[in-house]
């Protein structure tokens, strides 16, 4: 059962600072349980609530739990994961382009990529089927909603490489491009970051998006 990430904050503040750190620690503990969870190849979903929902609600537990042994006076030191999971979100104010490839053999291809620059707009590019041979969508979509969801994916917490040694099936890649020259890429085969279904959804909310500007004969091609 979840609980308000709230709750977490009332029911620690006032409690002593050994407490409140083994409360961080089970959350810590419960966090990675859950990512290593999702991120098995044989993974099936048959929970309620989902994994990935209980992932999301205890890093909302942790922070609430950070925020009450800070308020009681007490510093709180994030480990080398955790800064390099901020640091890698706030890099994302500096991202060019990301561009994300999903296929397999003898099967469908679809590419995303999404380009910024010093305007309020990012340009979204929607290309599918085999050997990118089909006709290119575009639109453009709020870059400030683009980066925000892009950081509730904790894609600073990939590993570089997910692979299961599996014939055919669904091959991906993800590559950012930041300013300075910067570059980093994920990919894998036939086993996924914990957030990857997520990033799929939100580029097919895109997509869907320019489906119905299509409709509305509002999308150039």
């Amino acid at each position: 059962m979840m609980i308000c990430p709230l709750s977490v904050f009332e029911e620690l503040k006032d409690k002593p600072e050994k407490e409140i750190r083994t409360a961080i620690r089970g959350y810590k503990n419960q966090i990675g349980r859950l990512k290593k969870i999702l991120e098995n190849p044989d993974f099936e979903e048959n929970m309620c609530p989902s994994h990935d929902l209980q992932l999301q609600m205890n890093r909302e537990y942790l922070q609430n739990a950070i925020m009450a042994l800070i308020s009681a006076g007490f510093e709180y030191q994030p480990s080398k994961s955790e800064e390099k999971s901020d640091l890698f979100n706030e890099r994302l104010e500096d991202l060019m382009q990301i561009e994300f490839n999903v296929g397999g053999f003898f099967s469908t291809h679809e590419r995303y990529i999404i380009k910024f620059d010093e305007t309020d707009e990012a340009l979204f590019t929607y290309d599918v089927g085999l050997g990118y041979d089909s006709e290119v969508v575009r639109k453009t979509i709020s870059k400030q909603e683009c980066i925000k969801e892009l950081k509730d994916l904790y894609m600073g917490e990939w590993k570089r490489k997910y692979w299961a040694d599996v014939l055919d099936g669904i091959q991906w890649e993800v590559k950012l491009w930041f300013y300075h020259n910067n570059q980093k890429t994920f990919y894998g085969s036939n086993a996924f970051p914990f957030s990857y279904e997520k990033l799929k959804e939100l580029c097919e909310m895109w997509c869907l998006d320019i489906e119905a500007e299509i409709n509305d004969g509002e999308v150039k091609k």
